[in-house]
């Protein structure tokens, strides 16, 4: 989420919002979490996994694989 001046600035109110929903499927717990903030930052996500060493320099992700990571 983003801070409160920079949410009221792109019209959002000054509190953000984080969902928590949990459920049962096919015999797995699944948990989703969602908020109405930014979004991803796909580039901060990649560099903690460069930095972990989880993926490599050379590697070309999607947006998708990049966000699959965390």
């Amino acid at each position: 989420l983003e801070m409160p001046a920079q949410r009221t600035a792109s019209g959002k109110s000054e509190t953000g919002t984080i969902k928590l929903d949990a459920y049962h499927q096919n015999g797995f717990i699944v948990i989703d979490v969602s908020d109405d903030g930014n979004g991803l930052d796909t580039v901060k996500i990649r560099a903690k996994a460069l930095q972990k060493n989880l993926i490599t320099e050379e590697q070309i992700l999607s947006e998708d694989d990049i966000h699959a990571l965390i």
